[in-house]
C-alpha cells in the first residue's frame, strides 16, 4: 500500500471512536459504516443526534463496504488469530478502511479496540487508537485447556468440541509497529 503525501487523507471512525468524542479533524473527511450508526442508535442516543448533525453537513460519510472488501478483512483476521473478538459491524469498519485503500485514498482507521488495531496491521492498514496507538501487533493460538488440542479457529462459541472446557488464546507471535 502506498502511503505517498500525494494521497488524500480520509478517517474512518468506529463505535468506540465515536463514544471517546468525535474528533476535530481540521476538515479530513470521516468515513463509518452503517452498522456502526446503528449500533450507536441502540446504544448512545444522544450521541446519535450529533451523528446525525455531522452526515447531514457533510462532515461524516456512512458507507457500507462490498463483499468482497469484507472476505479479504474476515482472512486477515483469522491469519492474526483475531477473528473471534471481532463483530460484524468491527469487520464492516476494517473492510470500508480497506476498501478506500485500495480506491487510492490514505485512509486511517480510528478505534480503541486492539484487536481491530492489529487486524488492520495484518491486513496492511493504518490504524490508531483515540489515545495510544498499539505498539505491538500480536498473532494468537487458541487452545483447550483440558484435552490440549490446538485450533487454527476456535468454533465461534469458543467451547472445545473434543471434551467441552472453554478455549483459550495465548499469544505465540508479537510485532512491533513500523
Amino acid at each position: 500500500m502506498n502511503h505517498g503525501h500525494d494521497r488524500k487523507w480520509v478517517i474512518v471512525l468506529d463505535t468506540s471512536a465515536f463514544e471517546s468524542g468525535i474528533p476535530g479533524t481540521g476538515g479530513v473527511p470521516l468515513f463509518t459504516t452503517g452498522s456502526v450508526v446503528r449500533e450507536i442508535g441502540r446504544r448512545k442516543p444522544r450521541l446519535m443526534a450529533l451523528i446525525e448533525e455531522f452526515i447531514s453537513s457533510g462532515a461524516l460519510k456512512v458507507r457500507d463496504p462490498q463483499r468482497g472488501s469484507v472476505n479479504r478483512i474476515i482472512k486477515s483476521a483469522e491469519d492474526s488469530g483475531d477473528a473471534p473478538r471481532l463483530s460484524p459491524t468491527d469487520i464492516d469498519v476494517l473492510a470500508l478502511t480497506y476498501e478506500l485503500s485500495e480506491e487510492g485514498l490514505s485512509a486511517s482507521l480510528l478505534t480503541n479496540d486492539i484487536s481491530m488495531q492489529n487486524t488492520a496491521h495484518a491486513a496492511g492498514l493504518n490504524a490508531t487508537g483515540s489515545f495510544a496507538k498499539a505498539k505491538t501487533y500480536i498473532t494468537w493460538m487458541y487452545y483447550c485447556p483440558a484435552c490440549h488440542h490446538r485450533f487454527q479457529r476456535p468454533p465461534p462459541d469458543m467451547v472445545c468440541p473434543y471434551c467441552g472446557a472453554r478455549i483459550k488464546r495465548k499469544p505465540i507471535e508479537r510485532r512491533k509497529s513500523s
